[in-house]
């Protein structure tokens, strides 16, 4: 129950800056302030009516009532100041559900109204009853009567003062029956009092369904303004966002999310057919087309999207659930969206990389496989060879095959010299603890060093080596590593030509006036795919091919770190059954080219 002068009315839009968490003292002090302005709100909508009534019953009184004059004018001018002072506090109390000093003075002013209309219906029944015929008499009672029930149910929705003015009138209607009536005057008076305490009993039991029903609404209003304010932070603080249909799957609530990741404004979203929606913005479902129908209403639909909005690809998880009335029908779809373009990017990193470690373990279990085989044989033939020489037999051997044994032994020890050290240069480029040792050299006299380092290679493969160079051409760099570089292409070449072919080893000037040295084989070949794998350490690209031509498989990658080292690249271009051509590329800084280039000279290996 609401008391006068003990409540101050918050505005009513407070609502909009709710805070949570809730106390409990706070949230029921919100919930009886919004009471009490719905109170006042009926008793500003009720009086109105009531003031008009009073007005035309004023006017039936003037009629009625001929005696005493002079009461009846003074009666007249307190009913008409009442109207105005009314009609006065309507006007200047309009919209006060925002302004809460006129919500307090309607608070303090309803109890005074109430008061002074109570009074002024208080004279008919005392005053002007016994001064009229009998007739006019019933009309009075008749019209007090009405006024009374008429005010009761004006401020009934402030139960102190609705029983305030219904006691004040029953008193005196109650007292002006007993003892203004004739005859029947106990029997009237008690008729009048049941009225009295029926008013109060309606007015008490009206205020319980009125606060019951008020403060389910209220709380039910409040339930949806923290759902709303939770939803929203939500909304905010996620990548997810809510959507809901229609039957028809047209779009009725949506979050401001999904109208941003569709480069759309909110409202061309409203009415639209979701699924057409989609459609639209270059949506590639990942399944079957995702369909909105009653018929699937049952189910639960999940579906996986990439969706093209502002140019840019993203991916996202789409699940719904049907939406039925009390009735059991159908109505609609409910979902939410989840933006999962992070853990689809992440799952695809995952699969590539899971893919490159077992790659690697392979590449490297085919290194180590072939590595063992490689270092066994040198050092077998290192072994044998000085196990015979140390043997009583070595006494008889001739010269000539102790020297021959000797010359093994100095090829195997070199040859395993050779793969250790390709092992340590791959470790150290892996590191990033390679050095170049830089000088000026003759491009020309690198060729011809590796072409006669290879001669013998050649030789024992039926090999023809032709080579075009370009004289007095210049280049800065790691004289040691360049040849390492050469001499790993053109062995490749020679390693993977057929008996009686030609390796072409050629010199040219790049389009960046850069320096071009090709190697050229006419032998198995290789794919586009493999000239890029073939580059990684511990790759090969046949493990068969391999262990029938010989290597670890470390020499292009070596080659083409050093390359890269000096600013260039190595490079493999050819196909399979083929042939192979192989580029070492140094860039412009590194090359003093002569003003005039000499035709190509031919130098035979």
């Amino acid at each position: 129950m609401i008391r006068p002068g003990r409540h101050e009315f918050p505005l009513a839009n407070d609502l909009q800056v709710l805070k949570l968490p809730f106390k409990e003292g706070d949230l029921t002090a919100q919930i009886n302030s919004e009471f009490g302005l719905r109170q006042l709100s009926e008793i500003m909508r009720a009086l109105p009516i009531y003031t008009f009534y009073h007005l035309i019953a004023t006017v039936f009184m003037t009629f009625l009532v001929e005696q005493p004059k002079d009461v009846l004018r003074y009666w007249q001018v307190a009913s008409a100041l009442a109207t105005v002072v009314i009609v006065a506090l309507i006007f200047k109390c309009r919209g006060f559900q925002h302004q809460p000093k006129r919500a307090a003075l309607l608070l303090r002013s309803m109890p005074v109204v109430a008061v002074a209309m109570a009074a002024i219906w208080s004279v008919p029944a005392t005053t002007f009853i016994n001064r009229t015929s009998a007739d006019s008499a019933v009309l009075i009672y008749g019209i007090t009567l009405i006024i009374w029930a008429l005010g009761v149910l004006t401020w009934l929705r402030m139960p102190s003062v609705a029983v305030l003015y219904a006691s004040f009138v029953g008193v005196i209607m109650c007292w002006s029956i007993y003892t203004g009536l004739p005859q029947h005057q106990i029997l009237f008076a008690l008729v009048c009092a049941a009225f009295w305490l029926s008013l109060i009993g309606f007015i008490v039991t009206a205020h319980i369904e009125f606060e019951r029903k008020t403060r389910g609404d209220l709380e039910k209003s409040r339930q949806g303004q923290i759902i709303k304010l939770l939803l929203n932070d939500f909304e905010r603080d996620t990548s997810d966002w809510l959507w809901e249909t229609d039957a028809n799957g047209r779009l009725i609530y949506y979050s401001p999310r999904l109208a941003d990741v569709l480069g759309l404004h909110g409202q061309d979203l409203h009415g639209s057919e979701f699924t057409a929606l989609l459609r639209t913005n270059d949506c590639a479902l990942e399944a079957d087309d995702f369909q909105l129908s009653p018929a699937l209403a049952d189910a639960a639909l999940v579906q996986r999207m990439t969706v093209i909005a502002d140019g840019e690809q993203t991916h996202w998880h789409l699940k719904a659930r049907a939406v039925v009335n009390e009735a059991g029908q159908f109505t609609g779809y409910r979902g939410v969206g989840h933006d999962v373009t992070i853990e689809h990017n992440s799952a695809i990193q995952i699969v590539a990389a899971k893919e490159a470690a077992e790659s690697a373990s392979a590449a490297k279990s085919q290194f180590l496989a072939v590595i063992s085989h490689e270092l066994r044989t040198p050092i077998n033939s290192i072994v044998g060879f000085c196990e015979v020489l140390n043997s009583e037999q070595s006494d008889s051997f001739s010269p000539a095959d102790r020297a021959s044994y000797l010359s093994s032994i100095i090829e195997s020890a070199r040859h395993l010299q050779n793969l250790i050290n390709d092992i340590l240069d791959a470790t150290r480029l892996e590191r990033g603890s390679f050095q170049l040792v830089e000088q000026d050299t003759d491009a020309a006299e690198i060729v011809e060093v590796t072409l006669k380092m290879c001669r013998n290679q050649a030789d024992d493969s039926k090999i023809n080596i032709v080579a075009n160079v370009l004289e007095d051409v210049s280049v800065r760099g790691d004289l040691t590593r360049l040849k390492q570089v050469m001499l790993n292409l053109v062995s490749n070449a020679i390693k993977f030509s057929p008996a009686d072919s030609v390796v072409n080893v050629a010199m040219q000037s790049g389009p960046n006036r850069e320096l071009i040295i090709s190697v050229r084989d006419a032998g198995i070949g290789i794919s586009a795919e493999d000239s890029v794998r073939v580059f990684e350490p511990f790759v090969q690209i046949d493990g068969a091919s391999t262990r029938s031509y010989g290597g670890m498989g470390l020499g292009l990658a070596i080659a083409r770190r050093i390359a890269r080292l000096h600013g260039g690249d190595v490079t493999l271009e050819g196909l399979q059954g083929i042939g192979t051509e192989a580029r070492l590329v140094l860039p412009a800084t590194r090359v003093d080219w002569p003003k005039l280039i000499s035709p190509n000279s031919q130098v035979a290996a």
